[in-house]
Protein backbone atom coordinates (compact mmCIF):
# COMPACT_ATOMS: atom_id res chain seq x y z
CA UNK A 1 0.00 0.00 0.00
CA UNK A 2 2.42 2.52 0.67
CA UNK A 3 4.38 1.66 -2.64
CA UNK A 4 1.29 2.83 -4.33
CA UNK A 5 0.63 5.72 -2.55
CA UNK A 6 4.14 6.80 -3.03
CA UNK A 7 3.81 6.51 -6.63
CA UNK A 8 0.60 8.39 -6.70
CA UNK A 9 1.81 11.25 -4.61
CA UNK A 10 4.86 11.09 -7.72
CA UNK A 11 1.96 11.56 -10.09
CA UNK A 12 0.04 14.25 -8.50
CA UNK A 13 3.63 16.36 -7.87
CA UNK A 14 4.12 15.79 -11.83
CA UNK A 15 1.13 17.15 -12.32
CA UNK A 16 1.08 19.85 -10.12
CA UNK A 17 5.04 20.55 -11.85
CA UNK A 18 3.45 20.51 -14.91
CA UNK A 19 0.62 22.96 -14.32
CA UNK A 20 2.75 25.08 -12.26
CA UNK A 21 5.24 25.38 -15.29
CA UNK A 22 2.56 26.08 -17.80
CA UNK A 23 1.33 29.06 -15.54
CA UNK A 24 4.82 30.51 -15.49
CA UNK A 25 5.39 30.54 -19.01
CA UNK A 26 2.15 31.80 -20.36
CA UNK A 27 2.81 34.25 -17.35
CA UNK A 28 5.96 34.78 -19.74
CA UNK A 29 4.57 34.48 -22.98
CA UNK A 30 4.18 38.15 -25.04
CA UNK A 31 0.39 39.33 -25.34
CA UNK A 32 -0.41 40.13 -28.79
CA UNK A 33 -2.01 43.78 -29.06
CA UNK A 34 -4.85 44.82 -29.80
CA UNK A 35 -6.71 47.30 -31.92
CA UNK A 36 -10.55 47.72 -31.50
CA UNK A 37 -10.71 44.76 -28.95
CA UNK A 38 -8.81 42.50 -31.77
CA UNK A 39 -5.56 40.90 -31.63
CA UNK A 40 -2.24 41.29 -33.65
CA UNK A 41 -3.04 37.69 -34.95
CA UNK A 42 -6.41 38.48 -36.28
CA UNK A 43 -4.84 41.40 -38.39
CA UNK A 44 -1.93 39.58 -39.72
CA UNK A 45 -4.90 36.91 -41.60
CA UNK A 46 -6.49 39.33 -42.64
CA UNK A 47 -3.33 41.28 -44.70
CA UNK A 48 -3.67 38.19 -47.00
CA UNK A 49 -7.13 38.86 -47.97
CA UNK A 50 -8.23 39.04 -51.30
CA UNK A 51 -10.33 41.97 -50.27
CA UNK A 52 -8.08 45.29 -51.01
CA UNK A 53 -9.84 47.36 -48.56
CA UNK A 54 -10.18 44.38 -45.39
CA UNK A 55 -5.99 44.17 -46.26
CA UNK A 56 -5.76 48.15 -46.06
CA UNK A 57 -8.01 48.36 -43.10
CA UNK A 58 -5.65 45.41 -41.40
CA UNK A 59 -2.28 47.03 -42.55
CA UNK A 60 -3.47 50.37 -40.28
CA UNK A 61 -4.51 48.29 -37.28
CA UNK A 62 -1.45 46.42 -37.35
CA UNK A 63 0.30 49.84 -38.22
CA UNK A 64 -1.27 51.77 -35.36
CA UNK A 65 0.37 48.68 -32.64
CA UNK A 66 3.37 50.21 -33.16
CA UNK A 67 6.83 48.56 -32.23
CA UNK A 68 4.67 46.02 -29.90
CA UNK A 69 3.90 44.59 -33.33
CA UNK A 70 7.48 43.57 -34.19
CA UNK A 71 8.11 40.69 -32.37
CA UNK A 72 5.21 39.35 -34.18
CA UNK A 73 5.72 40.01 -37.33
CA UNK A 74 9.26 38.93 -36.92
CA UNK A 75 7.73 35.39 -35.87
CA UNK A 76 5.06 35.40 -38.64
CA UNK A 77 7.97 36.03 -41.20
CA UNK A 78 10.47 32.78 -40.10
CA UNK A 79 6.81 31.16 -40.62
CA UNK A 80 6.91 32.41 -44.25
CA UNK A 81 10.40 31.73 -44.42
CA UNK A 82 9.75 27.96 -43.97
CA UNK A 83 6.91 27.94 -45.91
CA UNK A 84 8.86 29.17 -48.25
CA UNK A 85 5.75 31.73 -49.11
CA UNK A 86 6.80 34.68 -50.81
CA UNK A 87 3.29 36.45 -50.86
CA UNK A 88 3.32 36.55 -47.60
CA UNK A 89 6.87 37.44 -46.51
CA UNK A 90 5.88 40.98 -48.74
CA UNK A 91 2.51 41.44 -47.12
CA UNK A 92 4.50 41.49 -43.64
CA UNK A 93 7.02 43.43 -44.80
CA UNK A 94 4.80 46.00 -46.04
CA UNK A 95 2.85 46.24 -42.44
CA UNK A 96 6.15 46.40 -40.83
CA UNK A 97 6.65 49.46 -43.23
CA UNK A 98 3.29 50.86 -41.52
CA UNK A 99 4.80 50.92 -38.49
CA UNK A 100 6.57 54.88 -39.19
CA UNK A 101 9.33 55.61 -36.98
CA UNK A 102 7.93 52.95 -34.36
CA UNK A 103 9.68 50.51 -36.11
CA UNK A 104 13.15 51.95 -35.79
CA UNK A 105 13.86 49.17 -33.03
CA UNK A 106 13.50 46.46 -35.76
CA UNK A 107 15.79 48.04 -38.03
CA UNK A 108 18.93 45.47 -37.90
CA UNK A 109 16.09 43.01 -38.90
CA UNK A 110 14.86 44.69 -41.51
CA UNK A 111 17.90 45.63 -43.36
CA UNK A 112 19.19 41.77 -42.46
CA UNK A 113 16.10 41.34 -45.01
CA UNK A 114 18.02 42.86 -47.83
CA UNK A 115 21.05 41.07 -47.49
CA UNK A 116 19.19 37.62 -47.27
CA UNK A 117 16.53 37.76 -50.11
CA UNK A 118 16.68 37.21 -53.67
CA UNK A 119 13.10 37.23 -54.91
CA UNK A 120 13.27 40.80 -56.39
CA UNK A 121 9.85 41.44 -55.54
CA UNK A 122 10.27 40.87 -51.80
CA UNK A 123 13.48 42.96 -52.61
CA UNK A 124 10.98 45.96 -53.56
CA UNK A 125 9.16 44.87 -50.37
CA UNK A 126 12.04 45.08 -48.24
CA UNK A 127 12.34 48.42 -49.80
CA UNK A 128 8.96 49.59 -49.59
CA UNK A 129 9.34 49.11 -45.33
CA UNK A 130 12.72 50.87 -45.30
CA UNK A 131 10.92 54.03 -47.08
CA UNK A 132 7.84 53.57 -44.08
CA UNK A 133 10.34 53.53 -41.37
CA UNK A 134 12.70 56.45 -42.29
CA UNK A 135 16.17 57.64 -41.16
CA UNK A 136 16.54 54.69 -38.21
CA UNK A 137 17.44 52.41 -41.74
CA UNK A 138 20.58 54.99 -42.63
CA UNK A 139 22.65 51.78 -42.31
CA UNK A 140 20.79 49.99 -45.60
CA UNK A 141 22.22 52.56 -48.50
CA UNK A 142 25.20 50.68 -49.16
CA UNK A 143 23.12 47.71 -49.99
CA UNK A 144 20.20 49.46 -51.14
CA UNK A 145 22.74 51.26 -53.77
CA UNK A 146 24.13 48.38 -54.58
CA UNK A 147 21.08 46.65 -55.69
CA UNK A 148 20.11 49.19 -57.33
CA UNK A 149 22.36 48.65 -60.32
CA UNK A 150 21.55 45.03 -60.75
CA UNK A 151 17.54 45.53 -60.14
CA UNK A 152 15.05 44.96 -62.70
CA UNK A 153 13.09 48.37 -62.88
CA UNK A 154 9.67 48.17 -60.51
CA UNK A 155 12.46 47.21 -57.93
CA UNK A 156 14.49 49.99 -58.75
CA UNK A 157 11.29 52.31 -58.21
CA UNK A 158 11.25 50.77 -54.56
CA UNK A 159 14.60 51.21 -53.94
CA UNK A 160 14.54 54.71 -55.19
CA UNK A 161 11.97 55.46 -52.86
CA UNK A 162 13.45 54.17 -50.25
CA UNK A 163 16.63 56.13 -50.69
CA UNK A 164 14.58 59.32 -50.99
CA UNK A 165 12.72 58.57 -47.90
CA UNK A 166 16.20 58.49 -45.98
CA UNK A 167 16.94 61.32 -47.52
CA UNK A 168 20.56 63.45 -46.84
CA UNK A 169 22.04 60.15 -45.49
CA UNK A 170 21.70 58.79 -48.93
CA UNK A 171 24.00 60.78 -50.71
CA UNK A 172 26.38 58.40 -51.24
CA UNK A 173 24.03 57.19 -54.10
CA UNK A 174 23.55 60.39 -55.74
CA UNK A 175 25.59 59.08 -59.10
CA UNK A 176 23.46 55.84 -59.73
CA UNK A 177 20.26 58.18 -59.04
CA UNK A 178 21.62 61.01 -61.59
CA UNK A 179 21.69 57.62 -63.92
CA UNK A 180 18.33 56.90 -62.79
CA UNK A 181 17.00 60.07 -63.84
CA UNK A 182 18.39 59.16 -67.24
CA UNK A 183 15.85 56.86 -67.61
CA UNK A 184 12.54 57.06 -68.78
CA UNK A 185 11.07 54.57 -66.54
CA UNK A 186 12.76 54.98 -63.05
CA UNK A 187 12.65 59.14 -63.63
CA UNK A 188 10.04 60.39 -61.82
CA UNK A 189 11.18 58.14 -58.28
CA UNK A 190 14.69 59.30 -59.31
CA UNK A 191 13.37 62.70 -59.44
CA UNK A 192 11.72 62.38 -56.19
CA UNK A 193 14.42 60.49 -54.31
CA UNK A 194 17.27 63.25 -55.43
CA UNK A 195 14.81 66.34 -54.40
CA UNK A 196 14.55 64.50 -50.46
CA UNK A 197 18.77 64.39 -50.33
CA UNK A 198 19.16 67.57 -49.43
CA UNK A 199 21.91 69.93 -50.12
CA UNK A 200 24.19 67.50 -51.91
CA UNK A 201 21.42 66.62 -53.79
CA UNK A 202 20.66 70.29 -55.11
CA UNK A 203 23.93 70.79 -56.00
CA UNK A 204 24.72 67.96 -57.94
CA UNK A 205 21.88 68.75 -60.68
CA UNK A 206 23.40 72.63 -60.72
CA UNK A 207 25.68 71.48 -63.65
CA UNK A 208 22.73 70.39 -65.93
CA UNK A 209 20.96 73.93 -64.97
CA UNK A 210 24.33 75.70 -66.06
CA UNK A 211 25.41 73.89 -68.80
CA UNK A 212 23.00 71.17 -70.11
CA UNK A 213 21.06 70.52 -72.63
CA UNK A 214 17.48 71.42 -72.86
CA UNK A 215 16.08 68.09 -71.17
CA UNK A 216 19.02 67.88 -68.24
CA UNK A 217 17.55 71.86 -67.32
CA UNK A 218 13.95 70.89 -67.44
CA UNK A 219 14.69 68.18 -65.39
CA UNK A 220 17.23 69.92 -63.03
CA UNK A 221 14.55 72.02 -62.52
CA UNK A 222 11.60 69.19 -61.45
CA UNK A 223 14.12 68.14 -58.81
CA UNK A 224 14.43 71.99 -57.68
CA UNK A 225 10.85 72.67 -57.79
CA UNK A 226 10.12 68.93 -55.94
CA UNK A 227 13.16 69.81 -53.28
CA UNK A 228 11.17 72.63 -51.82
CA UNK A 229 13.13 75.24 -49.39
CA UNK A 230 16.34 73.55 -50.40
CA UNK A 231 16.02 74.84 -53.98
CA UNK A 232 17.84 77.94 -51.53
CA UNK A 233 21.23 76.06 -52.22
CA UNK A 234 20.75 76.76 -55.83
CA UNK A 235 19.96 80.21 -56.42
CA UNK A 236 22.50 81.39 -58.07
CA UNK A 237 21.68 79.37 -60.86
CA UNK A 238 17.63 79.89 -60.50
CA UNK A 239 18.89 83.85 -60.99
CA UNK A 240 20.51 82.41 -64.16
CA UNK A 241 17.50 80.33 -65.48
CA UNK A 242 14.68 82.95 -64.86
CA UNK A 243 16.40 84.78 -67.62
CA UNK A 244 16.18 81.49 -70.32
CA UNK A 245 15.49 82.07 -73.76
CA UNK A 246 12.69 78.89 -73.59
CA UNK A 247 9.81 80.38 -71.79
CA UNK A 248 9.26 76.29 -70.11
CA UNK A 249 12.62 76.55 -68.57
CA UNK A 250 11.57 80.41 -67.17
CA UNK A 251 8.31 79.10 -65.83
CA UNK A 252 10.08 76.38 -64.07
CA UNK A 253 12.55 78.34 -62.75
CA UNK A 254 10.01 80.52 -61.48
CA UNK A 255 8.36 77.54 -59.60
CA UNK A 256 11.44 76.29 -58.07
CA UNK A 257 12.39 80.11 -57.60
CA UNK A 258 8.55 80.44 -55.44
CA UNK A 259 10.05 77.75 -52.98
CA UNK A 260 12.94 80.21 -51.63
CA UNK A 261 10.29 82.58 -50.12
CA UNK A 262 12.06 85.96 -49.15
CA UNK A 263 15.56 84.86 -50.22
CA UNK A 264 14.34 85.26 -54.10
CA UNK A 265 14.42 89.10 -53.01
CA UNK A 266 17.85 90.23 -55.01
CA UNK A 267 16.06 89.00 -58.60
CA UNK A 268 12.93 91.44 -58.01
CA UNK A 269 14.19 93.74 -61.05
CA UNK A 270 14.00 90.80 -63.32
CA UNK A 271 11.23 89.58 -62.15
CA UNK A 272 9.65 92.46 -62.42
CA UNK A 273 10.40 92.04 -65.69
CA UNK A 274 8.82 89.37 -66.53
CA UNK A 275 5.43 90.30 -65.47
CA UNK A 276 5.89 91.67 -68.84
CA UNK A 277 6.55 88.74 -70.49
CA UNK A 278 5.03 87.31 -73.98
CA UNK A 279 3.97 84.17 -71.86
CA UNK A 280 1.37 84.02 -69.97
CA UNK A 281 2.72 81.09 -67.51
CA UNK A 282 5.93 83.31 -67.26
CA UNK A 283 3.64 86.10 -66.12
CA UNK A 284 1.89 83.97 -63.80
CA UNK A 285 4.44 82.74 -61.91
CA UNK A 286 6.96 86.07 -61.54
CA UNK A 287 3.99 87.46 -60.15
CA UNK A 288 3.63 84.25 -57.46
CA UNK A 289 7.55 84.37 -56.77
CA UNK A 290 7.07 87.87 -55.86
CA UNK A 291 4.29 87.75 -53.88
CA UNK A 292 5.75 85.04 -51.91
CA UNK A 293 8.75 87.57 -51.13
CA UNK A 294 5.86 89.51 -49.59
CA UNK A 295 5.56 93.23 -49.14
CA UNK A 296 8.21 93.82 -46.46
CA UNK A 297 10.53 93.23 -48.91
CA UNK A 298 9.67 94.13 -52.09
CA UNK A 299 6.61 96.72 -50.98
CA UNK A 300 8.54 99.70 -52.23
CA UNK A 301 9.20 97.93 -56.06
CA UNK A 302 6.09 97.31 -56.76
CA UNK A 303 4.74 100.73 -55.90
CA UNK A 304 7.20 102.04 -58.19
CA UNK A 305 6.43 99.42 -60.71
CA UNK A 306 2.80 100.94 -60.63
CA UNK A 307 4.43 103.32 -63.32
CA UNK A 308 6.66 101.20 -65.48
CA UNK A 309 6.09 101.68 -68.89
CA UNK A 310 4.94 98.58 -69.99
CA UNK A 311 1.20 98.20 -69.52
CA UNK A 312 1.19 94.86 -68.17
CA UNK A 313 3.67 94.99 -65.34
CA UNK A 314 1.37 98.29 -63.88
CA UNK A 315 -1.58 95.86 -64.25
CA UNK A 316 0.22 93.43 -62.34
CA UNK A 317 1.96 95.41 -59.89
CA UNK A 318 -1.25 97.01 -58.86
CA UNK A 319 -2.82 93.51 -58.19
CA UNK A 320 0.08 92.43 -56.41
CA UNK A 321 -0.05 95.65 -54.17
CA UNK A 322 -3.10 94.75 -53.52
CA UNK A 323 -2.84 91.93 -51.82
CA UNK A 324 -0.70 93.80 -49.24
CA UNK A 325 -2.65 95.85 -46.84
CA UNK A 326 -0.02 98.00 -44.94
CA UNK A 327 1.15 98.65 -48.77
CA UNK A 328 -1.61 98.98 -50.43
CA UNK A 329 -1.57 102.38 -47.95
CA UNK A 330 1.16 103.78 -49.30
CA UNK A 331 0.33 103.59 -52.71
CA UNK A 332 -3.11 105.18 -52.73
CA UNK A 333 -1.75 107.91 -54.24
CA UNK A 334 -0.52 105.70 -57.11
CA UNK A 335 -3.53 103.61 -57.15
CA UNK A 336 -5.78 107.38 -57.53
CA UNK A 337 -3.66 108.24 -60.56
CA UNK A 338 -3.95 104.86 -62.35
CA UNK A 339 -7.88 105.35 -62.39
CA UNK A 340 -7.56 107.75 -65.53
CA UNK A 341 -5.27 105.34 -66.82
CA UNK A 342 -6.23 104.68 -70.85
CA UNK A 343 -5.22 100.74 -70.59
CA UNK A 344 -8.43 99.27 -69.24
CA UNK A 345 -6.80 96.61 -67.45
CA UNK A 346 -5.04 98.58 -65.47
CA UNK A 347 -7.70 101.07 -64.99
CA UNK A 348 -9.70 98.07 -63.61
CA UNK A 349 -6.87 96.53 -61.70
CA UNK A 350 -6.49 100.20 -59.66
CA UNK A 351 -10.64 100.36 -59.26
CA UNK A 352 -10.45 96.64 -57.87
CA UNK A 353 -7.71 97.57 -55.13
CA UNK A 354 -9.11 100.50 -54.47
CA UNK A 355 -12.32 98.64 -53.85
CA UNK A 356 -11.25 96.46 -51.34
CA UNK A 357 -9.65 100.02 -49.33
CA UNK A 358 -13.13 100.10 -48.69
CA UNK A 359 -13.86 103.95 -46.24
CA UNK A 360 -10.14 103.90 -46.18
CA UNK A 361 -10.32 105.31 -49.96
CA UNK A 362 -13.70 107.16 -49.71
CA UNK A 363 -12.18 110.70 -48.98
CA UNK A 364 -9.45 110.33 -51.38
CA UNK A 365 -11.63 109.17 -54.18
CA UNK A 366 -14.83 111.49 -53.60
CA UNK A 367 -12.13 115.00 -55.39
CA UNK A 368 -12.10 112.86 -58.29
CA UNK A 369 -15.98 112.72 -59.30
CA UNK A 370 -14.97 116.61 -59.79
CA UNK A 371 -12.03 115.23 -62.67
CA UNK A 372 -11.98 116.70 -66.25
CA UNK A 373 -10.71 113.51 -67.38
CA UNK A 374 -14.09 111.44 -68.06
CA UNK A 375 -11.94 107.93 -67.26
CA UNK A 376 -11.40 109.19 -64.02
CA UNK A 377 -14.71 110.88 -63.51
CA UNK A 378 -15.68 107.15 -64.01
CA UNK A 379 -14.10 104.88 -62.20
CA UNK A 380 -14.41 107.02 -59.01
CA UNK A 381 -17.78 106.38 -59.37
CA UNK A 382 -17.20 102.54 -59.60
CA UNK A 383 -14.97 102.18 -56.51
CA UNK A 384 -17.32 104.87 -54.80
CA UNK A 385 -20.21 101.84 -55.29
CA UNK A 386 -18.80 98.87 -55.32
CA UNK A 387 -17.47 100.43 -51.77
CA UNK A 388 -21.22 100.58 -51.18
CA UNK A 389 -23.27 102.74 -47.66
CA UNK A 390 -19.58 103.65 -46.60
CA UNK A 391 -19.08 106.11 -49.39
CA UNK A 392 -22.52 107.98 -48.85
CA UNK A 393 -20.55 110.75 -48.77
CA UNK A 394 -20.53 110.90 -52.35
CA UNK A 395 -24.34 110.79 -52.89
CA UNK A 396 -24.47 114.75 -53.44
CA UNK A 397 -21.91 114.90 -56.23
CA UNK A 398 -23.05 111.73 -57.88
CA UNK A 399 -26.37 112.83 -58.19
CA UNK A 400 -24.80 116.08 -60.31
CA UNK A 401 -22.84 113.15 -62.36
CA UNK A 402 -26.27 111.79 -63.37
CA UNK A 403 -26.61 115.07 -65.57
CA UNK A 404 -22.84 114.65 -67.26
CA UNK A 405 -22.61 114.61 -70.67
CA UNK A 406 -20.44 111.43 -71.00
CA UNK A 407 -22.51 108.64 -71.18
CA UNK A 408 -19.95 106.48 -69.65
CA UNK A 409 -19.88 108.70 -66.31
CA UNK A 410 -23.65 108.86 -66.46
CA UNK A 411 -23.86 105.10 -66.01
CA UNK A 412 -21.61 104.48 -63.66
CA UNK A 413 -22.62 107.49 -61.22
CA UNK A 414 -26.54 105.83 -61.56
CA UNK A 415 -24.70 102.43 -60.61
CA UNK A 416 -22.80 103.89 -57.92
CA UNK A 417 -26.20 105.58 -56.34
CA UNK A 418 -27.99 101.97 -56.52
CA UNK A 419 -25.22 100.35 -54.50
CA UNK A 420 -24.80 103.26 -51.50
Amino acid sequence: MSFYRGKTSLVIAGILIGLLAGALLTGCAEVEPKVSGLPYSVYSKRIMSDREDAVERAMVAIGSMGSDAIPFIKKDYKKAIKLDNDNRKIQLLRAFGRLGVEGSSGANWLESKLEQEVNEVVIAAVAEAIAGVGPALAGSVPKLSSLLKSSDYSTQVWLLNALGALGPASVEAIPLVLEAIERPKTREAAIIALSQMGEEGVQSVIPWLDNGNLTQRILALEILIFAGDQATYALPALAKAINDKDPKVVTMALRALANTGPKAFPQIDDLIQLLSHSDSEVRWEASLVIIGIGGSLAGDKMIAAIDNEASAVRETSIRIVGRWESVRLRAEKKLLNRLGEENVHVRVAAIDVLSDMKEDAVADVIPLLSSKNVLRQAAACTVLGKIGSAAKGAKPKLRELLKSKDSLVRNEAKKALKSI
